[in-house]
């Protein structure tokens, strides 16, 4: 898609992915994937999920239709000023794509890179 007779007004800001692992949580083993790391260069979106992206749960996150989590930074903001920190990292929170502008064109944005 040509940007020339359009204005960009948001975009992801990293493409993220991590894999499954056992932690210790209150006394129990649980396997979760909520850590993401950005990737460098392109990734290639597939039915499932983003190359070198799992999810522990198909049946709660990720799978068909929720291969790409947007997260906007108007979010991370957020928790920054409700935690009091200033050191949080694109993935923290599980997401593949943190991003910026409004919901609405943010997701044109994710689904334009998964094409």
């Amino acid at each position: 898609m040509s940007t020339a007779n359009h204005r960009v007004v948001g975009g992801l800001l990293s493409v993220n992915v991590g894999r499954p692992r056992d932690v210790e949580w209150e006394g129990k083993t649980v396997r979760t994937a909520i850590w993401k790391e950005p990737v460098q260069g392109p990734a290639m979106v597939r039915r499932i999920n983003i190359d070198g992206d799992d999810q522990a749960d198909r049946l709660a996150h990720g799978g068909e239709h929720r291969a790409v989590f947007v997260y906007q930074i108007d979010s991370y903001r957020y928790w920054e000023r409700e935690l009091g920190r200033d050191d949080l990292s694109y993935g923290q929170f599980g997401e593949t794509s943190p991003s910026r502008g409004s919901p609405t064109t943010t997701s044109a944005s994710a689904i334009r890179c998964s094409r």
